[in-house]
């Protein structure tokens, strides 16, 4: 088991014979550490200890055994470390590793924490603590999976009653608790994420830290944790109407049953042991919506969806001051800034209302869009732009129909009393179909491709507003179908609408975004690294939430290509992360088209197929971003081991990330099934172009400049057997700075980016394997690789052997059977010598295919097949 600090994990389980071994990478400069923050600020003279502090050596098995310390070793510096990101000239990574083992075998579970120390001259030290208050717990358990029962992990209550289900893939034990008053989570650890309702409209994350659990009041939408004895994850999901409420602190949880009228009712599912967070919240909510078990992808699936280009957003650039000659004008302005703008939401502001804030009729303001909306649309294609939509509340605007007016002739209204004793007239009921059908169909009438769905949450805010809230989802959802209109749902995590509208099937054949977070508020500085924790979190759950069948997209809001604090780059790599919709809103005429390179063809958004999610053993907790880091990956469900990671520092100094295989793939995909041995991959830097080898013992580090991301591709290493390689199988020499096991490959290796000219990287890539054909002599061996994708541009693939060749490159359409082949290098294909960046002593052959040269564009009906043929040998 490794993992890299700061910071810590809660809990762990091994074997009773498994030794736990910590590896800890830092940046030295000089003698300082940015990873460390020397206490006095300034650079010691003193040697630098790194330690595990734990009462694992104690020969008592009592839970108040004496604590001592177990240095760490350094076994490598940077020329023997995979590290991705450009050190200074005198910078250096230095890898700290050591096991931990108990010295009594009655032992069954010790804690530690790891600390630096530096010893001076005169022989002082000064003592930090990496991790400070959150101590890692390492229980030691049987392989097997031992029953559990409900009462070890929380107490409902003497009113509460269990009821029991078969357990799923991932679950060990899962239950409904009904009729309860209060939980209280017993012996939770420090790891823990509670999604809340911030107000009626939005949910957020709230984290546990190493004081405790957060106490905020507000009503829970789904509480994760892991328990601290076992290391299970556990998920508790009310029902819609328990309305639960943090009531407690400290190390425990009170879920207080906000409306004693009412039955509540919760489901409780625990992990497996070992097993990470993502698969058992998926499983949660699949058993109960009722759904089968299924991982979100992009909905890119949709052709010709308007959120497959970039996009421009009226809100943040105009707010309600907004008119079709601003409008027009500002995307001349982006295009002058080389920012190809294919795509116009047209936010509030653009409607015939009153100064109250009521919708008078369903055609636009006559003063700011004197040619109404058609000749807006005509406008602005004349001007580059395929589609257009427009915002609008769903009861017409903020305070419904304006009574008076010829909606309200038209249509029947009702007058509605809010709980706060505002009054709203709204459509009623009996026309409601009638309305929302003249309004969509005028809409589409009029050039419009979608609608953004604003203020859901009304239905909240009105006295038994539950019916009236099902009742407008269902006619928006009939009406948006039959006018083909795509949608963002916007202000709409309530309950009501998380569990009704976004059922399996209830919005099959509409074309769906869903508003992932609050607003992003570009002025706010604040607001900055708030918004993209949000987004990755929330994403986590709406993940788990949304049936595969809805390809539902998370749209992570608008934001600046160019803001007053620099996080401008990082917020439009954490949209392309997302696999959503990229819509802008600069200030007027202020724009900057670096932030968006390689995420885009001239407007045409090259897109993930499957959305970025936290990697929750790295980044969950307050503990795991209060420095600033935070890592998202994207989510294959093909059982194909490649991924593509973004490290995200939200902090003002360079930070350095340490990442493990287990970091990779725990919580995704199952690597141990090989061989006792971890599988070797290989990580490839997106700025860096830079390629090194990951394994169990040499986890990466990864250096990240302040409000910077980094972009990894990372790769199996695919051997003949068509199978990741693990490290039984690797032959080679040591090292000589290594105090680490040897690290080779053997011939004809191979591996894939994808593509390395755009963003996306290895995310498109299918169906790739690598076939051993007849030698043609003896010292060398034919491979044929083929892989499809369903995107165009520059791939490349490594194989290693200093003396291998290109025998030829064929490529075509799938599925056509008909592929053309080229046995000479030519304009789309050429092949260089390259060295690994570390081990430096590994080279192999690089082939890069430009499949857009082979006149295989982007955006693909059919996918590309790629056929190589190579010849490898030893021989340089």
């Amino acid at each position: 088991m490794w993992f890299s600090a700061p910071p810590l994990p809660s809990s762990i389980t091994l074997r009773p014979d498994e030794a736990l071994v910590v590896t800890v990478s830092i940046i030295d400069n000089g003698h300082s550490s940015f990873g460390l923050s020397h206490p006095s600020h300034s650079p010691p003279a003193g040697t630098l200890d790194i330690q595990a502090w734990t009462n694992a050596l104690s020969s008592s098995n009592a839970l108040d055994r004496p604590w001592a310390a177990v240095s760490l070793p350094q076994v490598a510096a940077s020329n023997d470390c995979p590290l991705l990101g450009k050190l200074q000239d005198s910078q250096a990574v230095r890898l700290f590793s050591g096991s931990i083992q108990p010295s009594d075998r009655t032992i069954t579970r010790y804690e530690l924490t790891l600390r630096a120390v530096w010893t001076m001259p005169d022989g002082s030290s000064e003592i930090q603590w990496l991790s400070p208050g959150n101590n890692l717990v390492v229980s030691l358990a049987g392989d097997a999976d031992p029953p559990v029962d409900v009462s070890e992990y929380i107490d409902y209550g003497l009113s509460g009653r269990i009821e029991k289900l078969p357990p799923r893939d991932h679950t060990s034990l899962i239950a409904f608790v009904r009729d309860w008053q209060s939980i209280v989570v017993l012996d939770p650890g420090y790891e823990a994420v509670f999604w809340e309702r911030r107000n009626t409209q939005w949910i957020e994350p709230s984290f546990s830290g190493p004081s405790g659990f957060v106490v905020t009041g507000r009503p829970i939408f789904t509480a994760c944790w892991q328990h601290a004895r076992s290391g299970r994850w556990l998920v508790l999901i009310p029902s819609l109407l328990s309305s639960p409420i943090v009531a407690g602190g400290s190390n425990v949880i009170v879920a207080g049953h906000q409306d004693p009228d009412r039955p509540a009712e919760a489901l409780l599912a625990v992990g497996l042991a070992g097993e990470g967070l993502p698969p058992l919240l998926v499983e949660s909510w699949s058993v109960l919506r009722g759904s089968p078990v299924s991982r979100q992808t992009s909905s890119s699936c949709f052709g010709g969806s308007p959120f497959d280009s970039l996009g421009f957003c009226t809100w943040n650039t105009f707010g309600t001051d907004v008119s079709a000659a601003a409008i027009v004008e500002e995307v001349k302005s982006f295009h002058t800034s080389e920012i190809p703008v294919r795509v116009v939401l047209v936010d509030d502001g653009w409607q015939d209302t009153t100064a109250d804030r009521r919708l008078v009729s369903l055609e636009a303001n006559s003063a700011r869009f004197p040619h109404g909306l058609c000749s807006l649309v005509e406008e602005l294609r004349f001007n580059g732009v395929d589609s257009v939509g427009v915002w609008h509340a769903i009861v017409g605007y903020w305070d419904g129909i304006e009574p008076g007016s010829e909606l309200a002739r038209k249509y029947t209204c009702r007058r509605v009393a809010t709980k706060s004793g505002s009054l709203k007239w709204i459509i009623d009921p009996t026309s409601l179909s009638a309305f929302y059908s003249d309004f969509y169909a005028r809409l589409k009438s009029l050039g419009i491709a979608f609608v953004k769905v604003d203020y859901q949450n009304v239905f909240d805010e009105l006295e038994d507003g539950s019916e009236l809230c099902r009742l407008y989802q269902d006619v928006l959802i009939q009406a948006a179908r039959k006018y083909q209109l795509s949608v963002i749902w916007c202000m709409c995590h309530t309950p009501e609408i998380l569990h009704h509208t976004f059922l399996p099937g209830h919005t099959l054949g509409i074309d769906n975004t869903l508003r992932n977070s609050e607003d992003y508020f570009p002025d706010d500085f604040s607001s900055q690294q708030w918004h993209i924790v949000t987004n990755i979190f929330n994403s986590l759950l709406f993940d788990s939430i949304m049936p595969s069948e809805h390809s539902t997209r998370l749209d992570w809001d608008m934001f600046r290509t160019a803001d007053a604090f620099g996080y401008s780059e990082v917020q439009a790599l954490a949209r392309f992360m997302s696999a959503g919709p990229i819509f802008m809103s600069d200030k007027s005429r202020v724009h900057n088209a670096d932030v968006l390179k390689c995420m885009h063809r001239n407007g045409k958004l090259v897109s993930l197929r499957h959305s970025g999610l936290p990697m929750t053993r790295l980044s969950l907790g307050l503990a795991g971003i209060s420095n600033g880091l935070v890592t998202i990956q994207t989510q294959r469900p093909d059982g194909q081991l490649m991924s593509m990671l973004a490290v995200f520092n939200l902090a003002d100094t360079p930070q350095l990330a340490g990442i493990t295989v287990d970091d990779i793939f725990d919580d995704t995909v199952d690597v141990s099934d090989a061989s006792p041995s971890p599988k070797v991959f290989a990580a490839r830097g997106f700025d860096d172009k830079r390629t090194v080898l990951v394994s169990a013992q040499r986890p990466l580090s990864v250096l990240v400049p302040p409000r910077q991301a980094v972009v990894i591709a990372i790769s199996p290493v695919i051997s003949l057997q068509q199978r990741p390689l693990d490290l039984a199988s690797l032959r080679g020499t040591r090292s000589p700075n290594s105090q680490l096991d040897p690290l080779s490959l053997p011939l004809g290796a191979l591996l894939c980016f994808g593509f390395v000219d755009q963003l996306v990287g290895n995310d498109p890539i299918r169906g790739l394997s690598v076939r051993m054909l007849d030698a043609p002599a003896s010292e060398a061996t034919e491979l044929l690789v083929e892989l499809e994708t369903r995107d165009s541009g520059t791939l490349m693939l490594w194989c290693h052997g200093a003396g291998t060749r290109i025998h030829s490159v064929a490529v075509g359409r799938s599925p056509d059977a008909e592929m053309v082949s080229h046995m000479d290098p030519n304009p789309f294909w050429k092949s260089e010598i390259e060295a690994l960046a570390w081990p430096e002593h590994i080279t192999g052959v690089s082939v890069y295919i430009d499949l857009a040269k082979a006149g295989l564009d982007s955006h693909l009906g059919n996918s590309a097949k790629v056929h190589l043929r190579m010849i490898y040998s030893a021989a340089s």
